[in-house]
């Protein structure tokens, strides 16, 4: 899927990872990412034509920042900014998740791409009172 000129691919789907009731499955991210040695880079969640979410990681640990995304104790994590918002939880249970990555990405290159894209895709979580 090209965003902004940029390709990104489909890692998985949220629902593919999430567990309500049991351990979370982590191993669609960590083959994905830790497989072809992606360590930074931007990503988004995104739910049919909807961007829920777009973040980035510039500090060589992309696959361990996407997965506080799904535990609901992490501070850091989209779980925990929802605060139990059933609705919005459904939506991002529902949505897919998407990465950039590129090996010669610095630190300004990802920050860039991660506002190009808050700011064309007005993603609704990155707005989200907290």
């Amino acid at each position: 899927m090209k965003v902004c000129g940029h390709k990104f691919e489909k890692i998985c789907k949220y629902s593919d990872c999430y567990r309500k009731k049991s351990i979370n499955n982590y191993m669609l991210i960590n083959t994905k990412i830790k497989e072809k040695n992606y360590k930074n880079g931007v990503y988004f969640f995104k739910l049919n034509d909807k961007y829920l979410y777009v973040g980035e990681s510039h500090t060589d640990r992309l696959s361990e920042r996407i997965k506080q995304h799904f535990c609901q104790g992490d501070t850091g994590g989209l779980r925990q900014k929802l605060n139990g918002n059933i609705e919005e939880m459904d939506m991002l249970e529902k949505s897919v998740l998407y990465c950039y990555f590129h090996k010669g990405l610095n630190m300004k290159d990802i920050k860039y791409l991660e506002s190009k894209l808050i700011g064309t895709k007005k993603p609704l979580f990155n707005f989200h009172d907290i």
